[in-house]
C-alpha cells in the first residue's frame, strides 16, 4: 500500500510579517491500491501576505488569512470512474469560527485511444 506525505512552505520575501505559508499532506493508497482506494489529509497554514496578488477569490478554497484541514476517501482513483468524498475544517484569521463543508464527487473519464 504506497504512503505518500509532502511537505511544502513558501516564504514572500518582499514583507516582513506575516509572510509565510505552509502544507503537509499525508495520502495512503491511491492508483496502485486495490480498487483504487485513497485516503488523505492535508493542513495548510497560509499568512495574509505568503502570496502576491490573489490567491482565492472566494470562501469555498484554502485562501490566505487561513489555516485548516482537508480529508477525504476515493475510490476508483486512476480508473474511468471515482468517486470521492471529502470535508474541509477551515478558519479564517479574521473569524472566531470554524467554515465546515462536506463534498460529494463523481468523476468519469473518456476512454484514450
Amino acid at each position: 500500500m504506497p504512503i505518500t506525505l509532502r511537505v511544502e512552505g513558501a516564504r514572500n520575501l518582499a514583507v516582513t510579517r506575516e509572510s509565510d505559508a505552509a502544507r503537509v499532506r499525508l495520502t495512503l493508497g491511491g492508483l496502485e491500491a486495490p480498487a483504487g482506494l485513497e485516503l488523505g489529509w492535508v493542513h495548510q497554514r497560509i499568512e495574509r501576505e505568503a502570496w502576491v496578488g490573489a490567491f482565492n477569490s472566494d470562501d469555498w478554497w484554502f485562501h490566505t488569512r487561513s489555516r485548516g484541514n482537508l480529508g477525504w476517501a476515493a475510490i476508483g482513483v486512476g480508473r474511468p470512474v471515482t468517486l470521492r468524498v471529502s470535508g474541509f475544517l477551515e478558519r479564517r484569521d479574521d473569524l472566531s469560527k470554524d467554515t465546515r463543508r462536506w463534498r460529494a464527487e463523481l468523476i468519469a473519464r473518456l476512454p484514450t485511444p
